[in-house]
């Protein structure tokens, strides 16, 4: 019994080890994001429809409690809202509606959030950039979900006030940034086994 009590234990610390490396890495591109596009801060939220609740969020001189104005007007989504609450919004907007999610995959496929687009992953999502009231200064998001490992993960990605680079011929928009962050964790994400 004793030998059997063992071998679950390993099984648990090791599935606790991988889970923990993986957060980290992701924690370490959103630190790296932030970074290349002289952001103020980031976050990022990762949603496990089936658990129903957030299982990864990261941040990075943003606070999530913090409300802001994202227009997904397309989704019906337009009001003053936190990073968390938004999350939950998009999941409980999507989960019954295909005409949404229909909208959503054509987004990625040719809309404004294409450069999330991996192949054979099946991805959805929106992008918005929003003014923060100050000239010149911008929250961009990513917001969407992706299927791996026959699992439905929402995520929501933030860049607050990120910068115009010569790289994004001096865009700051979503696509540009955060639409770029979200595509480097849903690679992660999709290669590793939740």
């Amino acid at each position: 019994m004793n030998l059997f009590l063992n071998d679950i234990l390993k099984l648990i610390l090791s599935i606790l080890t991988v889970f923990i490396i993986g957060c980290s890495s992701n924690k370490q591109l959103l630190e790296q994001s932030v970074k290349h596009y002289k952001a103020d801060g980031g976050a990022y939220l990762l949603y496990d429809t089936q658990r129903d609740k957030i299982t990864d969020k990261q941040t990075v001189n943003f606070n999530l409690q913090q409300e802001y104005q994202p227009d997904f007007a397309k989704i019906g989504i337009n009001e003053q809202i936190s990073a968390e609450q938004l999350l939950q919004k998009y999941v409980e907007k999507v989960k019954n509606n295909a005409n949404v999610r229909d909208f959503l995959r054509q987004n990625v496929l040719s809309g404004e959030a294409k450069k999330v687009n991996i192949q054979d992953v099946e991805i959805f999502g929106l992008a918005t950039t929003t003014s923060k009231g100050q000239e010149k200064e911008v929250i961009t998001t990513f917001l969407g979900h992706f299927v791996a490992n026959e699992k439905i993960y929402g995520l929501l990605v933030v860049m607050d006030n990120p910068q115009p680079l010569k790289e994004t011929y001096g865009f700051r928009s979503a696509g540009w940034n955060a639409v770029n962050l979200a595509r480097e964790l849903i690679t992660a994400l999709t290669s590793k086994k939740y």
